[in-house]
């Protein structure tokens, strides 16, 4: 039998803590299972989203709104870049940053994503 002091000790809001997360990754890998037939990963999705909601965004920008590292959006960019998803332009007002925006194409993957995911929250 599991030592019962040990979950009395834990901090206000534990338990429903620890089920949001455990459903948090149900829900994930329902979402990974289910982008598998359209070719997306669950953060290449959530790129094409963010990028479809707020077309121009930096790569930094990006990075925060996902609450990654920009590092982890570089790669995943290049890979969404190199399959023709997304493309990435010079800002204007500042040479170093890149302005993100879908393509046609990542358009389209986007909103069979988007059916996906909609299908999943159901």
């Amino acid at each position: 039998m599991p030592d019962l002091r040990l979950f009395l000790s834990q901090p206000r809001g534990f338990e429903a803590w620890v089920a949001i997360v455990r459903n948090y990754q149900k829900c994930y890998r329902v979402m990974t299972l289910a982008l598998e037939s359209i070719g997306l990963s669950v953060p290449q999705h959530e790129i094409l989203l963010a990028v479809g909601l707020d077309p121009g965004l930096t790569q930094k920008e990006l990075a925060e709104r996902l609450l990654v590292v920009k590092s982890n959006v570089s790669g995943l960019l290049q890979r969404l870049e190199g399959h023709g998803l997304v493309e990435r332009a010079a800002d204007p007002q500042d040479a170093r940053s890149k302005r993100i925006s879908l393509t046609p194409e990542g358009r389209r993957r986007l909103e069979r994503s988007f059916a996906v995911q909609s299908r999943v929250v159901e």
